[in-house]
């Protein structure tokens, strides 16, 4: 009988150090992926509005933005910026979502006052904190008044 109770208690303990093992390798793993090891990389790319492109007033813009990345990124943000009018802003959009890839589409009418010099700007946040780091890309356009 005594036997029997040090081969089950044989048997639990193993089993105990064989799920500490597991979970200690785990942790292991997502320590190796957050080490700054393999570089974080995003790649941001606008298929519209093109650089330098002229746009009619009443004209309406399509914003058409890819954005891809080797982790999880936080959410992303887009500004138009009037660089002609003292760095208006005259359009924004963003979103928080969890993901390694994003499709921006937004839509902005072009209701300048004088002719105008744009700059979209969009930034990608790499983590929920301000420190992760953000990575950004801007395009310039020009915007006519009638």
């Amino acid at each position: 009988m005594k036997f029997k109770s040090f081969f089950q208690y044989a048997l639990f303990i193993g089993a105990l150090a064989t799920a500490f093992s597991s979970c200690k390798k785990e942790e292991d793993d997502d320590h190796q992926h957050d080490d700054n090891t393999t570089p974080k990389t995003v790649t941001i790319t606008v298929n519209e509005p093109l650089e330098n492109a002229q746009f009619n007033l009443g004209q309406e813009l399509s914003f058409d933005i890819s954005v891809s990345a080797n982790f999880e990124m936080h959410g992303w943000e887009i500004k138009l910026i009037n660089l002609s009018d003292n760095n208006a802003l005259v359009f924004e959009a963003d979103l928080h979502d969890h993901g390694t890839s994003y499709t921006i589409h937004e839509h902005w009418t072009n209701n300048v006052t004088m002719m105008s010099d744009m700059e979209l700007q969009i930034k990608v946040a790499k983590g929920h904190e301000e420190s992760d780091g953000y990575e950004t890309k801007n395009v310039h356009f020009h915007c006519h008044n009638m």
